[in-house]
């Protein structure tokens, strides 16, 4: 080094100001830019001031210098070199922007001195690498993610893409916002990995992911070409359109008037605001050390004036006693600086002297020019409209909210329809869409056409739905912060496999066209496989039901045992009978007859009559004996017919009699009565599905008397057509007790102990979510309540008839 640059340290103000003599003399030295260095170096002056009158009690001295850095790497190399020799002070505070700053550091670095460095711009990695002990008060990838994490949640979107570039930032904002995103309602960060040698078919594949996911916020982070290649690409997927929200973060986006036509309009940008030095910069930094002496005390100095000082040289790297020193200075100066920020992350109303949070820009694209939205600054969101990517107009802030398909079939009181006013609203319920497709291009966009207020009638038509089901849909997606498109399963059915693959809601949800299933659909082993499921919401079963046969006893019911022909028979052998016995009793020589042995009574044909009539049905009476032996025989004949005949006709009347107050019992599926009876089941149902899989020969005999639907069944059942419908507990038990003149009732238990959930894709990102927010409403009691609104007012249910 030669003694030339000590003059232009003198040329470019060096500045020196000394407090009281007394004390612990602790040398500060500040590198200012050369435009702003009186100013700041008075600003420097009076922060010293104001640290060592506040420390007096410390008896403190310091001795603050500052330097004017020329924007010439030569000249601030051999500026900080003699600065640091003349001054040897224990820590520079460096207000030098990129790419001098460096060479501050770099000298600083090799003579062991600590930095505070203020870049006013991101965190200088570059100065950090060369001087270990450098703290900086720029802005970091923390605060970047922290600024994303209170944007994200100011406007409820809490379901994100990153599409992130290969390079250090990148990659740390992914770590730093996937910490941030790990819980309720926060969906895990998905991210979309780039490097710059992509070509432009393998940026299409990995964009491809977002559009077959749910996110609709995209947040970007790469360099400047990459991004314009990714909006061209993005383009061709039709990711600009509809509820995409794309987000560019920092460098991604140049907001140079002749870059416009490279983006979108409405794309959002967040971005630091541009920071220019002034006072208060100085002040900080100031007051981040003042707060480090304070807690550090004056022993660490003393021995730094006494041992290290005068050893500090440019020529020559620092001894051990000096780096000792050094690590221990910038080991408390992290800490204060740590402490703060910590502190001030936790606390929204706290206000800091010490450091202040960087301030992010908002902007938007708007007809070719880039305006400013609002700023994030700490936990501090201001938003106004914005104007959306395809939309062409401005409007409030949306939610960005996750749109789900959800199939829904009808199974009161699950599911049922309800009344659509004029108007096109649900007196109760939710809209929900009538379709014959279950194609997940087709259904798409049948919902486009709904939302522009399309082809109805034509290609889709319009209910409401209500019921259990669709409460716990409309309360669940307001609390997972998601919407839905809902629709009519095309056929009906819930799903079953009869070999030909699922039909049904399954069939749906394993196909892709629903995301979600919301009815009484429920959990068995074979779905299961197909398909994931929440926890359980509602307990079910399989039971049997049939029409209650209570008959009035007609008054001609005594002559039901045998048939008309029968007693036509009967009456006719009796009368014949008396009639012939009456002839033998007559003719005989023996008999009752005036001429028989001069007999003093009669057997005549009212004789005859009255001992048939008795003897057929049992009666005890006194009738005149017959004494002709042909007589005899016939009577006793007679006699053994009326036994036989009484006793088939009680036994008639008593089955008869039974049969009328009999009611049909079904414990299990394996009971033989239903193959006496017509039973049948709604096609696609859990129970047809149940009764394939678990006993086959039943199914056969069910599949003869197989309905459409549960409605069809019921409506057989009333008219005759079917003894047996078996179904969902839950579900029949409804119709059941809405039955007029409860005229159907339960066979028994239920046969099978079932369960209704969600359904949904394979591999659903709420999935967990939902199930914890079912097991609250279970816990806090909503589920009974829900049970309650839609069971509670049905007649029988409410006791107001004998079943």
């Amino acid at each position: 080094m030669t003694r030339g640059p000590i003059l232009l340290v003198s040329l470019l103000s060096l500045i020196t100001w000394t407090g009281q003599v007394a004390g612990v003399a602790i040398p500060l030295l500040a590198a200012f830019p050369s435009d702003s260095a009186p100013l700041l170096g008075q600003t420097l002056r009076r922060e010293m001031g104001e640290i060592e009158r506040r420390l007096a009690h410390k008896n403190f001295t310091f001795i603050a210098s500052s330097i004017a850095v020329p924007n010439n790497t030569e000249k601030v190399i051999n500026v900080s070199c003699q600065a640091l020799e003349n001054i040897h002070p224990v820590l520079v505070l460096n207000f030098i922007q990129k790419p001098y700053s460096f060479f501050v550091s770099l000298v600083a670095g090799y003579t062991g001195v600590p930095v505070i460095g203020h870049s006013l711009q991101y965190r200088d990695r570059a100065s950090q690498d060369v001087n270990p002990f450098y703290t900086s008060l720029d802005p970091s990838t923390t605060e970047l993610a922290d600024a994303v994490f209170q944007f994200l949640r100011f406007c409820k979107w809490y379901d994100v893409v990153l599409v992130a570039d290969d390079s250090n930032i990148g990659s740390l904002l992914i770590r730093h916002l996937q910490v941030r995103l790990n819980s309720s309602p926060w969906r895990p960060l998905t991210t979309v990995s780039l490097r710059k040698t992509l070509e432009n078919n393998e940026i299409l594949i990995r964009l491809g992911k977002i559009r077959e996911g749910h996110s609709r916020v995209i947040l970007l982070y790469c360099d400047e070409d990459t991004a314009v290649r990714v909006f061209e690409v993005a383009e061709n997927l039709n990711l600009l359109r509809g509820n995409f929200i794309w987000v560019g973060l920092e460098d991604s986006i140049n907001l140079e008037s002749s870059h416009v036509g490279f983006y979108p309009s409405g794309l959002l940008v967040l971005r630091l605001r541009p920071i220019t030095l002034k006072p208060k910069n100085v002040r900080e930094a100031v007051n981040v050390f003042a707060e480090t002496v304070e807690q550090i005390g004056t022993a660490i100095f003393e021995n730094w004036i006494v041992n290290v000082a005068r050893t500090l040289r440019c020529s020559f790297p620092p001894d051990k006693r000096h780096k000792t020193f050094s690590r221990e200075l910038h080991r408390h100066l992290n800490r204060v600086l740590d402490q703060e920020r910590s502190v001030q992350r936790n606390a929204s109303n706290f206000s800091s002297n010490l450091v202040k949070f960087p301030v992010f820009d908002v902007l938007n694209l708007v007809q070719g020019t880039w305006k400013v939205l609002g700023n994030v600054s700490g936990l501090s969101v201001r938003l106004d409209a914005v104007l959306w990517l395809g939309a062409g107009r401005t409007a409030p802030w949306p939610l960005g909210k996750q749109r789900f398909r959800v199939v829904t079939a009808f199974a009161p009181p699950f599911v049922q329809q309800s009344t659509r006013v004029s108007n096109g609203s649900c007196l109760m319920g939710i809209p929900c869409l009538q379709v014959t497709t279950n194609r997940e291009e087709e259904l798409a966009t049948i919902f486009a056409d709904y939302a522009r207020g399309r082809c109805e009638g034509i290609r889709y038509n319009v209910t409401c739905c209500a019921g259990i089901t669709m409460d716990l849909l409309t309360d669940i997606a307001n609390d997972l912060h998601f919407e839905y498109d809902l629709y009519l399963v095309a056929d009906g059915m819930f799903g079953t496999n009869r070999g030909k693959g699922w039909n049904g809601i399954t069939a749906d949800l394993v196909s892709g066209a629903a995301h979600l299933a919301f009815s009484s659909y429920s959990v068995n082993s074979l779905t299961i496989q197909e398909v994931d499921f929440s926890v359980p919401y509602f307990h079910s079963g399989v039971s049997c039901l049939a029409p209650s046969r209570l008959h009035a006893v007609p008054l001609s019911a005594f002559l039901e045992p045998f048939s008309i022909e029968l007693w036509i028979v009967i009456f006719a052998s009796l009368n014949v009978t008396a009639i012939t016995a009456a002839v033998y009793e007559w003719l005989s020589p023996f008999g009752l007859n005036p001429w028989g042995r001069q007999r003093t009574k009669n057997f005549s044909l009212a004789s005859a009559l009255w001992v048939m009539w008795s003897l057929l049905f049992s009666h005890l009476v006194a009738f005149k004996a017959p004494k002709s032996w042909p007589n005899k025989v016939l009577i006793n004949v007679w006699g053994c017919f009326s036994v036989i005949f009484l006793a088939s006709y009680t036994a008639k009347v008593a089955a008869l009699f039974a049969g009328l107050f009999f009611q049909l019992r079904v414990d299990d599926l394996y009971d033989s009565d239903l193959f006496n009876q017509r039973t049948g089941t709604a096609k696609g149902s859990a129970a047809e599905g149940y009764i394939l899989r678990e006993y086959p020969r039943l199914w056969d005999h069910v599949k003869k008397y197989e309905v459409v639907s549960i409605e069809d069944g019921l409506e057989k059942l009333r008219n005759g057509e079917l003894d047996v419908l078996i179904g969902d507990t839950a579900v029949l038990d409804y119709y059941r007790g809405n039955e007029p003149d409860c005229n159907l009732h339960m066979l028994g238990d239920p046969i099978f102990d079932d369960a209704y959930a969600i359904g949904m894709q394979q591999g659903f990102p709420l999935k967990d979510a939902m199930s914890d927010l079912i097991l609250r409403y279970n816990e806090a009691g909503y589920i009974d309540q829900l049970q309650q609104k839609w069971y509670g007012r049905v007649p029988v249910l409410k006791g107001r008839c004998m079943v």
